[in-house]
């Protein structure tokens, strides 16, 4: 979906999307079939798409230098009203925690690696506390339930 009018009214800006099949790589009219489908409020006649990439369906201005001042306050408009919304604050959320995210992943799979490596290395001496471990527990529960009674 592009965004034919990037204003400062968002509802003028989110009513006007139209579906392409590609987001558009220039600043040339969208041709209605070819690239472009009309919908109830908006036909594609007259309409020129942007330099754009794909984004989960949207398309969204690669460079907004490259826009009309106007169509750059439509794009900030644009992007702090998803900034504010839940699912705006999820994905920034996950943006600027992602470092800390790879990292932890990292960790974990060097940290699973040595944890391994200990239960091999020590296989026996783990096994062997266990079992002690566990009869010290049976003997203090008996002292115990000796002493209830």
């Amino acid at each position: 979906m592009v965004f034919t009018e990037l204003t400062t009214a968002i509802t003028t800006t989110l009513s006007s999307g139209v579906c392409v099949k590609a987001c558009p790589t220039s600043d040339a009219e969208l041709v209605n079939g070819a690239d472009c489908k009309d919908n109830s409020k908006i036909t594609c006649a007259g309409s020129h798409g942007y330099d754009s990439i794909d984004v989960m369906d949207y398309c969204i201005p690669k460079n907004v230098d490259s826009l009309t001042e106007a169509q750059q306050a439509g794009v900030k408009l644009v992007y702090e009203e998803f900034k504010k919304s839940g699912g705006g604050k999820i994905i920034m959320d996950l943006y600027y925690s992602s470092t800390a995210i790879y990292v932890s992943f990292g960790l974990s799979f060097v940290w699973s690696l040595i944890f391994i490596y200990l239960m091999s290395a020590f296989a026996e001496t783990l096994a062997w506390c266990c079992v002690v471990l566990i009869q010290l527990g049976l003997i203090a529960f008996t002292v115990l339930s000796y002493f209830q009674f």
